[in-house]
């Protein structure tokens, strides 16, 4: 499986509306739910699922009636600070 970032804008939706919609997604079979991030004053979404591809993903919000606009698979980028000495 395969980590997928999504990007939702629903402007207007309200904590209830989000909680109701979370029930549908988190008991979706095919995509795993791992993360999600929210600015509802915003009407800004994020969230972080596994699923077999993109196409898959998209099917899923479609069948949820979530609307998604846009999907991303993230490469894991390892940084290393350095600290700075005085």
């Amino acid at each position: 499986m395969t980590q997928y970032v999504s990007i939702h804008r629903a402007p207007g939706l309200s904590p209830d509306e989000m909680a109701e919609n979370a029930l549908a997604v988190f008991n979706t079979e095919s995509a795993t739910y791992l993360q999600n991030y929210v600015d509802l004053g915003e009407g800004f979404i994020v969230t972080v699922f596994e699923a077999a591809n993109k196409d898959t993903l998209e099917e899923t919000f479609e069948e949820l009636g979530f609307p998604v606009d846009e999907i991303h698979e993230p490469a894991r980028l390892e940084l290393r600070c350095a600290t700075a000495h005085r």
